[in-house]
């Protein structure tokens, strides 16, 4: 048997920021400083796999039906990653009123691109010149999926 994904809407700004602290070096934009978390505004999902903290999601909203989605694994329980995604997508589908997510992915990260693919996104766009990290500009993938393709096959 799998181990229990269990996601809760997180408004615990010690846990956000926790997080962020520790994954914001390796996922931040060059110069950038940390993101203020809105914890009423936007959606942020906590993910506890057999009872342990291993990780968030963030969702805002671009209009009033399309997301942009934000993932923080923890680097220790990545191998989490693919579970706990589908189940964010089932609580989505559950939770809200979303009609599509999207998701921008600067084109150094490969493991994102990987991650995002195998959970069912598709490539959508790309904006060149849009990320800069280790001094290098480069450009973002944009990956998307609508809520029929998440809701109605999981």
């Amino acid at each position: 048997m799998g181990s229990k994904v269990v996601i809760k809407r997180l408004y615990d700004y010690s846990i956000v920021l926790s997080t962020m602290y520790q994954l914001w070096d390796a996922v931040s934009e060059d110069g950038v400083n940390e993101y203020k978390p809105d914890l009423l505004n936007e959606i942020w999902l906590g993910l506890f796999v057999d009872d342990v903290y291993v990780g968030m999601y963030r969702f805002h909203s671009l209009t009033s039906i399309l997301f942009e989605g934000h993932v923080f694994m923890l680097p220790d329980h990545r191998k989490h990653s693919l579970n706990c995604g589908y189940e964010v997508m089932k609580w989505l589908c559950k939770n809200t009123e979303f009609n599509k997510i999207i998701v921008n992915v600067p084109e150094c990260f490969l493991n994102v691109i990987k991650f995002v693919e195998a959970l069912g996104l598709k490539k959508q766009g790309y904006n060149s010149e849009s990320y800069k990290k280790n001094g290098v500009i480069l450009g973002m993938l944009q990956y998307g999926i609508s809520r029929g393709d998440i809701c109605h096959q999981r």
